[in-house]
């Protein structure tokens, strides 16, 4: 099982603050199929680099088999 909890993720922009992912909530269980589209800087890399335990959110939790992924030890 793959979770995220509340993503949110944000970048600085040249005019400010770029809200990316807002309170984003995904559950995906074994044989789960799923697809992300969406127009260009709409957030589905920064949703699967945050999915994939290569950018930690600025808020939420990313849970895989229950386990928070950010927390893990390498």
């Amino acid at each position: 099982m793959l979770a995220l909890q509340n993503i949110s993720k944000a970048y600085r922009g040249p005019a400010g603050r770029v809200d990316v992912l807002q309170d984003f909530d995904l559950k995906l269980t074994s044989g789960d199929l799923a697809v992300i589209q969406g127009p260009s800087g709409c957030g589905k890399s920064t949703l699967l680099f945050t999915a994939g335990a290569m950018l930690p959110p600025d808020q939420g939790n990313v849970q895989l088999m229950h386990d928070s992924i950010y927390d893990m030890s390498l």
